[in-house]
């Protein structure tokens, strides 16, 4: 896990530095295109898999851990665009770029209970995905982000140990099938 959280965090590193130079070159937009294909799901999915031990319904842990530390950084990086722009603009409901996972996270962790107090709660969160996607083509906001990563947060919190080892078997199987050598 801790080396597929290091490429992961890579492919982030690599996806904001090659980002702004990908309209110069068609490679580097299929590049970044496919990094931002699977990372971020991948991060969500991971998120819920170490989610499901701790307890998510203590809602005074995740007001302290998440939405406390949200609230913090969104003010000041509100405080250094104040300085920089002389504008003060506070708003917690449309973080900055970077700030998004932690308020995302924060009301993934919260809403899961909830969900899964619902009959096929997996089906519903990607019923629910799928209508907020195709409702908000052509926008992009943070509710949109939230809801449309949250299957992979259930996911996350629906698969054992077992199903990873079984899943990463399968897939070192089939790299390392006879058939597949040149």
């Amino acid at each position: 896990m801790d080396n597929l959280k290091f490429i992961l965090i890579s492919l982030v590193v690599i996806g904001h530095c090659i980002g702004p130079y990908m309209e110069q070159n068609v490679w580097l937009k299929l590049l970044v295109i496919g990094i931002y294909s699977f990372h971020i799901p991948m991060f969500v999915f991971l998120s819920g898999y170490f989610s499901k031990s701790a307890n998510s319904s203590n809602y005074k842990k995740l007001i302290v851990n998440l939405l406390v530390p949200y609230i913090f950084f969104v003010l000041l990086w509100d405080v250094k665009e104040y300085i920089h722009s002389k504008k003060l603009i506070f708003d917690i409901v449309d973080p900055p770029f970077h700030l998004w996972y932690l308020l995302s996270l924060f009301l993934w962790k919260l809403i899961s209970p909830l969900f899964r107090t619902i009959k096929h709660y997996f089906v519903f969160s990607v019923m629910v995905s799928l209508l907020i996607l195709s409702a908000a083509i052509g926008q992009s906001s943070i509710l949109e982000r939230i809801l449309s990563l949250f299957p992979f947060f259930i996911l996350g919190t629906i698969c054992s140990r077992s199903d990873l080892y079984e899943l990463h078997s399968k897939l070192l199987k089939g790299f390392t099938n006879e058939s597949y050598h040149w």
